[in-house]
Order: structure tokens, then sequence, then C-alpha cells
């Protein structure tokens, strides 16, 4: 059984008891290049937030000393995606992307957030740094798309050798 990557976001996308934000989930896939219905078969998806916080601007509110007492009860697992600076910071974390940090024992990056209004995805070397940086930590091919059912051993091998290296990520 593969070894989970645990990826917390902010907060559910809509008012409602939905764990996930469903355009976010389809930008993960697109940009991971995997079928949609196969994402949780890579990533265990968790927020922050147990609920949505209003909007602020052109974006959602985030309110820090929330999440802050939120993110201190999450149990983070061998290897752990912070989605954004906004996550990051609840977990007092830096806001640098793709670099990886030691919380409770676990390996912890931070990932850019998925959403629409991010302007990080705009330049598609981004995308690309994005797709090798979390397709060798899955397992997955950077092209072809893969099924849950197709999947092998590699993904706990490359989390296993993650876990125990001190390397820092280099797209």
């Amino acid at each position: 059984m593969p070894l989970p990557v645990l990826y917390i976001a902010q907060a559910p996308g809509v008012p409602g008891p939905h764990a996930r934000n469903t355009r976010a989930d389809a930008r993960l896939s697109r940009f991971l290049n995997i079928a949609l219905a196969d994402l949780p078969c890579y990533l265990r998806w968790i927020n922050v937030l147990s609920a949505f916080p209003g909007k602020s601007g052109k974006g959602d509110r985030f309110p820090l000393a929330e999440a802050r007492q939120c993110a201190a009860k999450i149990c983070l697992e061998p290897v752990t995606l912070l989605a954004g600076s906004n996550v990051a910071r609840a977990f007092q974390l830096s806001p640098a992307l793709f670099t990886w940090n030691d919380v409770q024992g676990c390996r912890v990056a931070v990932v850019p957030h998925p959403s629409g209004i991010n302007r990080w995805w705009n330049d598609p070397a981004h995308v690309a740094q994005f797709r090798a940086f979390c397709c060798s930590l899955l397992g997955l091919s950077r092209y072809p798309r893969r099924l849950c059912s197709l999947r092998d051993e590699t993904h706990s091998v490359l989390v296993h050798a993650l876990l125990n290296s001190d390397a820092a990520f280099q797209p």
C-alpha cells in the first residue's frame, strides 16, 4: 500500500460540508495531467479551516489566528504538501515553494495555491516546475494520464526515498 501524500488546502471552496473544492481539484488534475477521478488516489485532501470563511476582494478570507489554532490540531503524514502561502503561515512556515521542511518529524513542502486568481500559474514554466516536483513525488509520468488501477510500487519507493533524503528538490 503506498504511503499517503497529505494535501492541506485553506478551506472548502463553497459553503457546505464538502472537504474539497471541485474547481481547485480540476486545476490540480490538469496541472498533474491525471484524470480528475484519480486525484484522490494520489493526494489525501484536507483543509485547515472546516468551513468556507467568506469572500475578501477577489479571493477568500483567511482568518490566520483561527487557521493557526486549527493547524496545530492537524496530524501531519510522512509527506505533506501545503497549498499556498496562507496555509504555510498557518503552520508558521516560510511560503518558499518546493522547499522541504521538517515538521513534527514529517517532510512538509509548500506548493502554489491552485486558485484561479493565483497569477503564478500564468507562466507555463511555473506549471512545468510544479508538475516536475509533484510527479516525481507521486510517481507519475509527466505527460501520459495514469489510472489508479495501473499504479505500481513506484509511489511508495519515491516517498520512502524522500523521507530518507536530505536532498532539496531540483526541477
